[in-house]
């Protein structure tokens, strides 16, 4: 919106609703055809907004249909944004809305009677069920925007009989006969039209007075003390709205998945899979991920998963085909031969972790762009394997500097469309998380040992059989060790999520903000564990329910104005049946 509404000039709206065969088209030609502008050519337009509603039956052959019947109608050189929205409330139907800015001045309007008109009716009742529906909103629109033309009309004839404007006193006494004058038209509007909500444009205007400058009536507080000599002639009238919002705006987000749900969808997946042995499997994975992904709301708009089943199908009958050769291999071939296929499974691991990571963000859409992974083969090799491998010559030492590096390579390698995200870490958080989990480690241990010896000591003292004694400790081993799992796992993930979040953008795009608290996540994944131990695996819709939803209120994005820039740039390619293979290993990083 602000992209377009910079531009100077005149902007005018248009709104069109169809349904039936050729909605998209239909809905769009209404749009251009509203009496609002009816009588400017859309060719002067310097900028447009297209946005395109319509309920879960609309196609992107429709979308596509309605921008390019607008697109012919407006000059080639002109600044076109559109939009889609999907609304389950407008099934069998198709809404087109058009914001057309920077329109010539120099374009004739000469207004019709209102009665001329013929309304466009829209029906709202899908959104306000329980209010009268109000048939008479479109044309107090056109009243009132015929009102402010006849504004326009009454200041033209005033410029013409005052002439040249003096000094900055005589321009502070129009200043005020030109608030009175919209303040007057606002409040008549209002009480003509109570059930009418005054626009943001409208409201801005309450807060600023307008000035004279330029012959444009400018509300701006970079001017606010700066009116000069100007003249003010009947050719060109024009408000400009300047925004005061901030480029960036703070967004949680916002996970909206049911559990219940999310486990009937899950349920049936799993016995489809076990009835077909397994081949439904790739079916059940994308549908899953496909309803995790469509419950993440990032600042209004949701992400996606686009894989295709039956290529992650193929991919995985050919990882099953490896995996038996393989077997197969280390029991009738000698042992070097067996070796040998060890040494080319490492050497292979690289490409087909890079393949893997290339699949799951390219099959990963956020306004229908999608992300990607560019790393190499070699830097895979060295970030994620040499690296880590060195660190047990140094008895661990530098296995956080390892860690490190191999975040950092797979951040700076992710790119959303043609923007790659940039990342800056540092060593501190990584050896501070690693210090601390491993004190309470070994801590917890020595604390564990002592406390078992002493409680051996009393139940024997007791007289406790020996069956009794071995059940207390096999259940004290087991709690002791999902605490431990819990606990460090936790703070290393709390720690390095908050630190790679916060220390890495998308350049023009997005910044983030995580802020996960260590207690919190400690309890959520001590609880979760032990659900899905009892529940024997049932439990775990509910799980990836509380997980997404908790990882999703814990992060913010600061969306910029180059979100509605970004270019899907990736080649669908040859190389992409390579990628659906390799993500058939379901390697995550």
């Amino acid at each position: 919106i602000k992209t377009v509404m910079s531009e100077m000039g005149k902007a005018m709206m248009g709104t069109g609703e169809a349904s039936g065969e050729g909605r998209a088209v239909a809905a769009a030609e209404a749009a251009i055809a509203n009496p609002l502008i009816d009588d400017v050519s859309l060719k002067g337009a310097k900028g447009l907004i297209i946005n395109i509603t319509g309920g879960k039956d609309i196609t992107l052959y429709e979308v596509d249909e309605a921008a390019n019947r607008i697109k012919q109608e407006i000059d080639e050189e002109a600044n076109i944004i559109y939009g889609t929205t999907c609304d389950d409330r407008l099934d069998g139907l198709v809404r087109v809305s058009i914001v057309a800015t920077g329109i010539d001045s120099n374009v004739s309007i000469n207004a019709k009677p209102l009665e001329s008109f013929a309304a466009i009716n829209i029906n709202n009742d899908i959104y306000k069920s329980d209010q009268i529906n109000h048939e008479n909103n479109e044309t107090s629109i056109f009243e009132n925007e015929v009102n402010y033309q006849d504004t326009n009309a009454e200041l033209e004839n005033k410029n013409d009989q005052q002439g040249q404007f003096s000094e900055n006193n005589s321009d502070n006494d129009q200043v005020e006969n030109l608030n009175e004058n919209i303040e007057s038209i606002k409040e008549e509007i209002v009480s003509n039209h109570s059930d009418m909500e005054i626009s943001d444009f409208q409201e801005e205007q309450d807060k600023e007075p307008i000035e004279v400058g330029n012959t444009n009536f400018i509300s701006s507080d970079d001017q606010e003390n700066e009116l000069s000599e100007t003249h003010l002639t009947s050719e060109k009238i024009e408000v400009n709205s300047e925004e005061k919002s901030e480029i960036s705006d703070k967004k949680n987000v916002i996970y909206s998945g049911d559990s219940s749900e999310y486990f009937r969808i899950w349920i049936v997946n799993i016995f489809l899979s076990i009835i077909t042995l397994g081949i439904y499997s790739a079916w059940a994975k994308v549908i899953n991920t496909k309803y995790i992904y469509q419950n993440i709301n990032i600042d209004g708009h949701r992400l996606d998963y686009i894989a295709d089943p039956l290529s992650i199908l193929i991919g995985r009958l050919i990882a099953i085909v490896f995996l038996v050769a393989f077997y197969l291999v280390s029991i009738f071939l000698p042992g070097w031969a067996y070796g040998l296929m060890i040494v080319v499974l490492f050497f292979m691991s690289p490409l087909i972790i890079n393949r893997s990571l290339s699949f799951q963000y390219r099959m990963t859409t956020y306004r229908n762009v999608r992300f990607n992974f560019k790393g190499t083969y070699f830097e895979s090799l060295w970030y994620i394997f040499i690296l880590p491998f060195l660190s047990v010559f140094t008895f661990g030492g530098t296995y956080p500097l390892a860690l490190k590096y191999a975040d950092e390579y797979r951040i700076k390698n992710t790119k959303f469309g043609n923007v790659s995200v940039n990342s800056s870490l540092n060593f501190g958080p990584y050896y501070a998380a690693f210090g601390i989990t491993i004190g309470i480690f070994f801590g917890a241990l020595i604390s564990f040992g002592l406390l078992m010896f002493l409680f051996g000591m009393l139940l024997g003292g007791a007289g406790a059989s020996f069956m009794a004694i071995q059940i207390f400790s096999n259940i004290s081993v087991l709690i002791f060790y999902i605490l431990i799992i819990a606990i460090t796992t936790s703070i290393w993930g709390v720690a390095i999520r908050n630190h790679t979040f916060n220390n890495s953008i998308i350049p023009n795009v997005a910044r983030f903000n995580s802020t996960m608290k260590y207690g919190a996540y400690i309890k959520l994944v001590t609880v979760n564990i032990f659900a899905l131990i009892f529940s024997i695996g049932l439990a775990t819709p509910w799980i990836v329910t509380r997980n997404a939803r908790y990882l999703s209120n814990t992060l913010e994005v600061h969306t910029e104005e180059g979100v509605d820039k970004v270019i899907d740039d990736i080649v669908d390619d040859e190389s992409a049946i390579m990628d659906e293979v390799a993500g058939a290993f379901d390697i995550e990083i």
